[in-house]
């Protein structure tokens, strides 16, 4: 008889943690949360480029394999386009369309940029984010 309450109590147990972390496993596991991970166990501070069209994402690319190439600090980036599932996202970090968000090493917002990241910005921001 007490093993069966323990058993029905540990499910209950089990199905409250489950439902209480599934939020959390959702929000973890959108594209752009994703990235950011990816991009610090790469060693490299998060920048996430919100764009409108695959131009855009081109020359985001360009200038942030720039900064890497002449910088001792790597950037990874990656751009998302600024559709319906990734508005949140614009919201959420303050950002504009065109626009780009680099992360620290605590993944707080440590700069938001207008327009398609440029290398001189990148020179002049990146030195002063905490990155480790």
């Amino acid at each position: 008889m007490k093993l069966r309450f323990l058993i029905i109590f540990l499910l209950i147990v089990a199905a409250i943690i489950s439902y209480a972390l599934y939020p959390v496993i959702q929000e973890a596991n959108k594209p752009i949360n994703k990235f950011i991970r990816e991009a610090k166990s790469q060693g490299g501070a998060p920048l996430v480029q919100f764009i409108t069209n695959s131009s855009q994402a081109s020359k985001a690319a360009r200038q942030i394999s720039i900064f890497n190439q002449t910088s001792g600090t790597k950037i990874v980036g990656k751009s998302f386009m600024a559709n319906k599932a990734n508005m949140e996202f614009v919201r959420k970090f303050q950002s504009n369309v065109p626009g780009y968000v680099i992360f620290n090493a605590d993944d707080n917002v440590a700069y938001r940029g207008k327009g398609i990241v440029d290398t001189e910005t990148l020179k002049r921001v990146v030195p002063s984010i905490h990155l480790h």
